[in-house]
């Protein structure tokens, strides 16, 4: 299986590790410069699994599946990683394997709330022309010591903080800020804006690190008159989510 490393390195993790081993005797994990990184980190996970795998770099990979004649049959996964990833990781499998290879994709059912259906799965495309059948497999959960290894996190830093908390489940980091202690009594323009403007400030340095997809931000009621109207709008507009006393 060849799995091209993303800026979501949790969201890759997963993908690996849902795939059993005795079915895939080896991943591939294609990284580039800006990858490279998250792609030994993983690596390092999933040889703990029980997994074999082996981190490969994009602009390398039509010369390694040359050499590997002995391989009957390549799969990809189509969707970490950029576009332009995905597009060089095919042309690589049928000029340097000349073979055409089997397609899995991420599966999900999203709701009107937008949360996630039943389960996520990784999902084969069935072929008949190359015989490829109905096949999926579970996303898994991904513990928090998991989850810090792969962004290269410290966990005591996690621990340290009271707003910030790993999602096993959701498989995402959640922040949730609240109003200052007798936030009621904060009347003043300045005095809620600075408040707000250490939470907008937050929320930005945890996206940056761990990209907007990996990221939930909420806040607790906040009061429900003056400048504290203006500052739910703002959080608002920023993507997070709660509500007013």
């Amino acid at each position: 299986m060849i799995l091209p490393v993303g800026t979501s390195p949790v969201h890759v993790l997963r993908l690996a590790l849902s795939l059993p081993p005795e079915r895939f005797q080896n991943i591939i994990l294609l990284v580039t410069e800006r990858t490279a990184d998250y792609g030994r980190r993983i690596h390092e996970i999933l040889c703990s699994e029980g997994h074999q795998a082996e981190v490969i770099e994009g602009e390398s990979l039509e010369g390694v599946l040359k050499q590997r004649t002995e391989v009957s049959d390549f799969s990809i996964i189509m969707g970490p990683g950029r576009k332009r990833d995905s597009l060089l990781m095919w042309r690589s499998v049928v000029s340097g394997a000349e073979k055409i290879p089997h397609i899995w994709v991420h599966h999900n059912v999203i709701t009107s709330k937008g949360n996630t259906k039943d389960w996520e799965y990784i999902k084969a495309l069935p072929n008949d022309f190359l015989g490829v059948k109905k096949e999926k497999h579970r996303l898994p959960e991904i513990e928090v010591e998991n989850a810090c290894l792969a962004y290269g996190f410290d966990p005591s830093d996690l621990e340290a903080d009271d707003e910030l908390e790993w999602d096993s489940r959701k498989c995402k980091f959640v922040l949730t800020v609240s109003p200052p202690s007798g936030a009621h009594t904060i009347h003043t323009k300045k005095g809620v804006q600075d408040w707000e403007n250490l939470v907008l400030n937050k929320a930005q340095r945890i996206r940056k690190a761990f990209g907007m997809h990996a990221v939930e931000v909420w806040h607790t009621p906040l009061p429900s008159k003056g400048w504290w109207l203006t500052a739910k709008q703002r959080l608002t507009d920023a993507g997070f989510r709660g509500a007013n006393k």
